[in-house]
């Protein structure tokens, strides 16, 4: 399915699935260093930054 078939149904899932993992990535970090600790936390950063992303896009498309 290309992302123009998707449907709002679709859409609302991946949004929440990018904010479910998003709080799994974050838990434990109250600060933004927190994200600068390690390596791996610098990938988490980086991931929640794209899943932001595909939130927005998503929620673009909603709107139109």
């Amino acid at each position: 399915m290309s992302k123009q078939e998707l449907t709002i149904k679709d859409r609302l899932e991946d949004i929440l699935e990018s904010i479910e993992l998003i709080e799994e990535w974050i838990q434990g970090m109250t600060e933004l260093q927190d994200f600068m600790i390690t390596p791996g936390r610098v990938m988490a950063f980086n991931a929640c930054v794209m899943r932001l992303q595909v939130i927005g896009e998503h929620v673009g498309k909603l709107l139109k």
